[in-house]
């Protein structure tokens, strides 16, 4: 896609920088979005620590897991991060509980990107996803491990759940406190809470692709 393609030039208003992310990331990322087709070059490499798992629906209540599992990723910098490429794995000891991520999904600066196992918001409880991984992902209700990992599996971000720090959600997100955004407080429930905030249209408790409830 070049600064010629039609919705590109709809959408960045004939830009001459509309396809470098460097100089002109907004517009860039809302031509990925209404075209759904992305634009030579994009954002960086993440480097470990700088994508952050922020939120996990688990188990929702208002659908079934089979369509309404879903995860939010932070970009903890201050360059966009495109995740086309990268890794997500789930359960840390099977090497066939993996997925590429195979298209481009730029997350701005201090933004967020929901991943899901079904973007169809009219059955997948009106959550916005901004990448469906589909069946190949899915995630325990009790106990499980998640990580965002480059090709060459050096790992970006991880997070593991369980029943023993008391939290078990059902219906509601787990949903880390907003006071400790890092790679390295997320490792473990400790830091997660369940949401209160009611996700816009649908059943469930969440905030996909928003900043976190405070944890009380």
């Amino acid at each position: 896609m070049g600064c010629g393609d039609p919705c590109v030039d709809t959408v960045c208003l004939q830009d001459s920088f509309c396809c470098d992310t460097e100089w002109d990331l907004l517009c860039v990322d809302e031509a990925v979005s209404f075209c759904g087709v992305s634009c030579g070059g994009g954002g960086g490499s993440p480097a470990p620590g700088d994508l952050v798992i922020t939120e996990i629906m688990n188990n929702p209540s208002g659908v079934s897991d089979s369509v309404g599992e879903w995860f939010e990723i932070h970009n903890d910098t201050n360059s966009p991060i495109d995740l086309s490429g990268l890794v997500i794995r789930h359960q840390a000891t099977d090497p066939q509980a993996v997925h590429t991520i195979s298209q481009t999904v730029m997350v701005l600066p201090g933004g967020y990107a929901v991943l899901g196992i079904n973007a169809n918001a009219s059955v997948n409880g009106n959550v916005t996803v901004d990448y469906q991984y589909a069946n190949t992902i899915n995630l325990n209700n009790t106990a499980d491990y998640l990580a965002i990992e480059t090709a060459s599996q050096v790992v970006i971000d991880e997070t593991s759940y369980d029943q023993v720090s008391g939290l078990d959600p059902d219906g509601k997100s787990r949903s880390l406190n907003p006071n400790y955004l890092t790679a390295f407080d997320n490792d473990t429930d400790l830091r997660f809470c369940e949401a209160t905030s009611p996700i816009s249209g649908g059943t469930d408790l969440g905030s996909p692709g928003l900043g976190n409830d405070n944890c009380i």
